[in-house]
């Protein structure tokens, strides 16, 4: 029980959440006012038991969404008798269930008068790892070996009239497990996880609600949750799909409807394969690789072997992105990612999208959609082009751009980006996307805890950022970054602010490890990611899962579900 200053009557607020969860706190007695009470709000599983006790009343109170659901939901309890405005009170976790991460927020501590309503106590519960990979009733489970390709969203940040959608709320990923929705086939498809309802919907789906026809994979969410972007072989996803080509789709929560966006700039098909998108925070901007002379019409395009392209789904403008400096040729790109407003791209491109780069490896490069602007991030700390490593001339590993645009990462095993790290494997790196210029970028090496460099059996690849850049979650095999581990693949962040490395998985023995990249939600609170273990404790199953990373606060859509009026 924590301290209370003036304490003369013990109140005391006991949650009851499969497992045990209480609340204390103490403050002086009322003084007799029936009005101002004391207001909390619980968050947490479906089907909680909530108790509020003051003075030896208890107001129950009870989670009224459907209780055969492993998923969230809101209640709220109320008392009559309030705290005298002089008390002061403190209000703690005191136990937490098995396989979960319980705060207090809003109102936790202060006087009587800041608890109703404004000062409303808030209470929740987190899953460590959330099981995604499953249908709305949990009956179907999509196993590690159907199931890839993990995206995260869902964002404090408002877009447009949306109201505030909580960090991490919503997940997409491909699965060929063909009874996770309705709708759903033999074929890879694309799916859609609310996991504050705990619905899974199937996104690649016909019009009228049946099977698509072919394969869909590598699907990227908006930053506000409420858009899939992917790509689809299938012909019956959208009417009039002719073309005999993977094209690019996009997928509106709002309305379970698709809109095919790899078509030219009056509807007409496109002539080649399109691959690779990404979509902006709030899903009108969309970027991709395509092979289509029609989609972006450009002088002196021949196909080359893709290259991206920017449309505007608002304004109707298209441009292609990957051009050479010289003559302005389209040339060719790979894996462009979006910032959160649509205006920066990141992308590798061959060749000689600046004429400052070497021309015989792929590079990463920053577009600035505002001036038009192009400049290489695979810039060595000492000035000058990054050697060829150990890669190919083609060896890249997909860069990131964080959603401010300020912030991007790239793998490769280079030899000459950094002192020190010359040993020719691959790590991952970290630029600040404005202090990068044609001579040199400022190059931060993030598989490393101090001068100590991950070790030989590492293999870090693929780094994704929080909005603001300060936290990078990358996987790594390396066994001296934290775990002990036998080769195993975990997943790591890295705090840009304090400069340290912590992992977010300790897998270390037996059948397990990360088989997926691992994906940071905007604000930094969760992590998707596959992983080669039964991490949930409620399902007997490896998959695909959500953890809570701790670094901001979690279940923070209670705020858009139950406003403090």
């Amino acid at each position: 029980m924590p301290h209370v200053s003036h304490a003369t009557l013990r109140r005391f607020f006991k949650f009851s959440v499969i497992a045990s969860l209480a609340i204390a706190g103490c403050g002086d007695e009322d003084d007799g006012e029936d009005e101002g009470g004391v207001t909390g709000y619980f968050f947490g599983p479906v089907g909680a038991e909530v108790s509020f006790s003051i003075g030896g009343e208890t107001l129950p109170a009870t989670i009224d969404t459907p209780t055969e659901s492993n998923d969230y939901g809101a209640a709220v309890f109320h008392t009559a008798a309030p705290l005298d405005a002089t008390t002061s009170y403190d209000v703690a976790i005191e136990s937490e269930p098995d396989g979960q991460v319980c705060q207090v927020f809003a109102g936790a501590s202060g006087t009587g008068e800041e608890l109703s309503p404004t000062g409303a106590i808030r209470v929740g519960c987190e899953w460590r790892y959330d099981f995604v990979g499953r249908s709305s009733d949990d009956q179907e489970l999509a196993y590690s070996n159907n199931s890839r390709q993990v995206v995260i969203g869902g964002s404090n940040r408002t877009s447009g009239d949306t109201p505030p959608l909580g960090d991490g709320r919503f997940v997409a990923f491909r699965s060929s497990e063909s009874a996770l929705a309705p709708g759903s086939a033999t074929e890879e498809n694309i799916y859609y996880r609310d996991r504050l309802t705990g619905t899974t919907q199937l996104v690649s789906h016909a019009p009228d609600g049946g099977p698509a026809d072919g394969r869909s994979e590598l699907p990227a969410i908006s930053a506000d949750g409420l858009h899939v972007i992917f790509q689809s072989a299938a012909t019956n996803l959208v009417e009039g799909d002719t073309n005999d080509e993977t094209d690019i789709f996009v997928w509106s929560a709002l309305d379970d409807t698709i809109t095919r966006v790899s078509v030219g700039e009056n509807g007409e098909e496109a002539d080649g394969s399109s691959r690779e998108a990404t979509i902006s925070g709030d899903g009108t901007v969309v970027a991709f690789v395509t092979q289509a002379l029609t989609v972006v019409p450009a002088a002196n395009d021949s196909g080359v072997n893709g290259k991206v392209v920017r449309i505007d789904l608002t304004t109707g403008e298209r441009i292609v992105v990957t051009r050479q400096g010289t003559n302005g040729d389209p040339t060719s790109g790979a894996t462009p990612m979006l910032s959160e407003d649509g205006n920066r791209l990141v992308y590798y491109a061959y060749p000689n999208v600046t004429s400052d780069v070497n021309p015989y490896l792929w590079d990463a490069f920053v577009y600035d959609h505002d001036d038009g602007s192009h400049w290489p991030i695979t810039r060595t700390s000492a000035g000058g082009n990054r050697d060829q490593g150990f890669e190919s001339t083609s060896g890249y590993s997909r860069p990131s751009i964080s959603g401010d645009g300020k912030w991007a990462t790239y793998g490769t095993s280079s030899t000459n980006l950094v002192d020190g790290v010359d040993d020719g494997l691959w790590h991952v790196y970290l630029v600040e996307v404005d202090a990068c210029s044609a001579a040199s970028c400022n190059v931060v090496l993030l598989d490393a805890i101090g001068t100590e460099l991950a070790d030989e059996s590492a293999t870090s690849n693929h780094a994704t950022l929080s909005y603001d850049g300060r936290w990078v979650a990358f996987s790594s095999a390396a066994s001296n970054l934290g775990v002990a581990n036998e080769g195993k693949d975990n997943a790591f962040i890295y705090d840009r602010e304090t400069e340290t490395l912590s992992p977010l998985t300790r897998i270390s023995e037996g059948y397990g490890g990360t088989y997926t990249d691992p994906e940071f939600s905007p604000d930094g609170g969760y992590v998707a990611v596959g992983i080669y273990l039964e991490m949930d404790p409620r399902f007997d199953t490896d998959g695909l899962f959500v953890g809570y990373t701790g670094l901001s606060r979690a279940f923070s859509w209670l705020d858009g579900i139950i406003p403090v009026e």
